[in-house]
């Protein structure tokens, strides 16, 4: 019971952390973040639609699909990393505009590594917040094409249209925040990914 509270409380922590930094310091530049995530905010600064609920609608069909493919453990803590970081996202709104950085640079390093703290606190202890990462199981499983390699075309996606709409700086931009948040690659254990075989 305790290790559960610990793990549910760091995933919030988490959760948290990640969002101030994509509010805080990737939004007021028109900054990209990875993952599903990303592709809700680069809707925003297009039509405004609020990143927290669209990424919640998005996930909600994805989640259906993992339950399918992986353990029960997984999509539970999954489902509540993706509702804790939608409302994250939506709450901490606000810091856009701040602008706590006044510098594009500083505050794309900033944001990359505030991310990168937040996105280590959850998988440390195998958190999630859906998205990507159920894409590339499912792909995965039908394709035999590897979760990373997934999420990595996925990102080149994303930087190609956010190119198209915001040209090569935002994109250079994004792409040192996306390297810096990365990190070492953490692969989750196949125990969590997927459902055993009955």
């Amino acid at each position: 019971m305790r290790e559960t509270i610990h793990r549910y409380v760091m995933i919030s922590l988490g959760c948290i952390i990640c969002a101030v930094g994509v509010c805080g310091f990737f939004m007021p530049y028109h900054l990209l973040a990875g993952g599903l995530s990303g592709a809700c905010i680069l809707v925003n600064y297009l039509v405004g639609w609020p990143v927290g609920i669209m990424n919640m609608i998005i996930n909600i069909p994805l989640f259906f699909l993992a339950y399918k493919m992986m353990s029960r453990d997984y999509v539970i803590c999954g489902i509540f990393g993706m509702i804790f970081y939608s409302l994250a996202l939506d709450s901490l709104d606000f810091m856009r505009n701040l602008f706590l950085v006044r510098d594009m640079l500083l505050s794309c390093i900033a944001g990359g590594v505030i991310n990168g703290i937040g996105s280590a606190m959850m998988y440390r202890v195998n958190g999630n917040t859906g998205g990507t990462d159920i894409i590339g199981a499912i792909v995965q499983k039908h394709y035999s094409i590897s979760i990373g390699t997934n999420a990595f075309l996925f990102n080149i996606l994303l930087l190609i249209v956010g190119c198209y709409f915001f040209g090569i700086e935002i994109t250079l931009y994004t792409m040192l925040a996306f390297y810096i948040s990365s990190g070492p690659p953490t692969p989750l254990p196949k125990v969590l990914i997927l459902r055993r075989a009955s």
